[in-house]
């Protein structure tokens, strides 16, 4: 499954500056689709939009949840697919948790090649994205020599 993922990253498009404003066009667009079902049927986001189920529990189920999961790397690579097809499909923003993930447990694994491999493929299409976690997933990749931002022009 991981190679897959990481297939998958280095067979994707990397989306320019203007191929990243017409998907955020687009994922307003998408958004402005079941933003109603939320207001008038009280749907929850996640109901509304198709997301995952982990993400339509309460607060402490979800971090239960989350907790039993951390270190399963088959759920952390499914639900970073999902985020990745709602991405490409509708430029919605993935949550790094999940990528960031596979990299602790890559490393915790001893798998440092396929760590450097995946982080060298996430880094490729998401290496200018901003908030703490995703500084966090380009810094491990700079220390493990799969990824330079300089060389990105950041």
């Amino acid at each position: 499954m991981l190679d897959a993922l990481i297939d998958r990253l280095n067979g994707a498009v990397i989306l320019t500056a203007a191929d990243k404003a017409k998907l955020d066009k687009k994922r307003r667009e998408w958004m402005a689709t079941f933003f109603d079902k939320t207001l008038d049927e009280g749907q929850t986001y996640g109901q509304a939009s198709g997301d995952l189920e982990i993400f339509d529990q309460p607060e402490a189920d979800f971090r239960a949840e989350i907790r039993a999961t951390d270190n399963d790397l088959k759920t952390q690579i499914d639900r970073f697919n999902h985020g990745l097809d709602r991405h490409f499909e509708y430029g919605e923003y993935h949550p790094p948790y999940y990528p960031w993930r596979i990299a602790v447990i890559l490393s915790k694994r001893k798998e440092l090649d396929r760590e450097k491999r995946f982080l060298a493929a996430y880094c490729t299409h998401f290496w200018d994205r901003v908030g703490r976690r995703n500084q966090m997933i380009l810094e491990r990749a700079e220390k493990k020599g799969a990824f330079n931002r300089f060389s990105r022009g950041a």
